[in-house]
């Protein structure tokens, strides 16, 4: 801080002035000073020393020294300093101490054009879960780059995805996993090239003096093979064409912008917790992310103890988005359909995403007897189904046929399913009687790893 001399003489002499009135306001503070005089007479001088009381700094800066942040929650309440206020407003001054600096005194200590970063650990501690949501509109609004760990779902569930990183530890080393938007290789120029280029309707681009061959997308066969031709005759071709096909596997894993606007609402909903999972299992609906919690419990392996997010695909995207989502995240999944025409459905569109068919039958199962009332049904749960819809209010639960019961079931879906799974937490022997699919599921979640 720079003070004009003027200013500075000026304050030095309030300051004296100042002592001095409150030194007469109590006699007794001026008989201090002379008896504090004395002491000077032991240490044996040419001259007489003198003591005096300072009651207010000695000096400007002295006084400057003792500044310090001061905060009041709401206008008629006492100013208090900082350190009097809870750990999560002081997180958040240190925050705006940085757009502070930023604003007032970057370009004054640094040279042109230099741009910040700021690092920030965990932000979110002891911030309620509505200013955890707030705190990312600021440090986004923040100039600069952005370097944020967080444990928080409530910090998370307004972060695009894109500006996500996962960073998880494995047995031989931290892996940094998020959802790029294009895709990069080194290969060669060669003549060919640029009208595969040029003809790709912007999927492909080629920076010729660093020699990097970008995907913006998923690369399509036909592409991979035009690319593929181009490189035919030339002396690398084993090894151009190695990158090439790395290059596409890697880029099997792109997501498009619109689906992961679709996703946004879903993150929002759940927090964002998904992404501290370790697994994923994808289901239909909200009856069975009950059921399978439940059932879950009831065999020994709480799903939140152990780390698995249950996804009700349906009600919230698409459940072929959601495992292209985890192959990109690097984040083991499962998946149980129905096993009528719309849960074929699912399962073939996750195999249109460029997974292998074998792979998705090993992820993926369908209940054999049809939809998850069909086939509660079939495992021979109608008494207990009946006596719950009645306890919901059905009337005519016990009375009516098996086509009106199905009927029933599935207009009462969240309702049955919540008393289903309340009794199955309790009854164990109950628990062996629900659809093997889901008991299956539930078992290989166990160590599950990516494919």
């Amino acid at each position: 801080m720079e003070i004009p001399t003027a200013l500075e003489s000026k304050v030095q002499r309030v300051l004296d002035l100042l002592n001095k009135k409150l030194l007469k306001a109590d006699p007794r503070l001026g008989e201090i000073a002379r008896t504090l005089t004395q002491s000077t007479k032991v240490a044996a001088r040419d001259r007489a020393g003198s003591a005096d009381l300072r009651l207010v700094p000695l000096k400007s800066w002295d006084l400057l020294s003792k500044a310090e942040i001061i905060l009041r929650n709401e206008p008629d309440w006492p100013w208090l300093p900082l350190q009097r206020h809870g750990q999560g407003l002081q997180s958040l001054s240190v925050i705006f101490l940085f757009q502070a600096f930023v604003e007032h005194l970057l370009k004054e200590l640094y040279e042109a054009d230099s741009a910040p970063v700021l690092a920030l650990e965990e932000p979110e501690t002891h911030l309620h879960p509505q200013a955890a949501r707030t705190l990312w509109t600021h440090v986004n609004a923040l100039p600069g780059q952005k370097i944020i760990t967080t444990h928080s779902p409530y910090f998370v569930q307004h972060v695009p995805f894109r500006d996500l990183r996962l960073v998880r530890l494995t047995e031989n080393d931290t892996r940094i996993s998020w959802l790029p938007p294009n895709f990069s290789a080194s290969i060669p120029h060669a003549a060919g090239l640029d009208p595969i280029v040029a003809n790709s309707r912007g999927m492909l681009t080629y920076d010729r003096a660093a020699q990097v061959l970008t995907v913006n997308g998923a690369l399509e066969n036909g592409l991979y093979r035009s690319l593929l031709s181009c490189y035919g005759a030339h002396p690398d071709r084993a090894v151009i064409t190695g990158v090439l096909r790395d290059l596409m596997d890697r880029s099997l894993r792109f997501i498009p912008d619109d689906e992961l606007r679709a996703l946004q609402t879903f993150a929002r909903r759940i927090r964002g917790e998904i992404f501290f999972a370790r697994r994923w299992l994808i289901v239909e609906g909200q009856a069975e992310y009950l059921i399978t919690h439940a059932l879950a419990t009831a065999l020994g392996y709480d799903l939140d103890e152990h780390g698995v997010a249950v996804i009700d695909a349906m009600n919230n995207g698409n459940p072929a988005t959601f495992a292209a989502v985890a192959r990109a995240l690097d984040i083991p999944w499962l998946a149980v359909f129905d096993g009528d025409d719309a849960g074929q459905g699912y399962v073939s569109d996750i195999e249109k995403r460029g997974f292998d068919p074998t792979f998705v039958r090993s992820r993926c199962r369908c209940l054999p007897d049809g939809n998850l009332e069909q086939q509660l049904l079939r495992d021979g749960l109608e008494s207990e189904l009946r006596q719950i819809l009645t306890d919901v209010g059905v009337r005519d639960a016990v009375s009516c046929d098996a086509s009106g019961l199905e009927s029933r079931l599935s207009k009462r879906k969240t309702d049955y399913a919540a008393e289903l799974a309340r009794l199955v937490t309790a009854d164990a022997a109950l628990a062996g009687r629900l659809p093997q699919a889901f008991r299956d599921a539930i078992g290989e979640l166990r160590g599950l790893d990516c494919e």
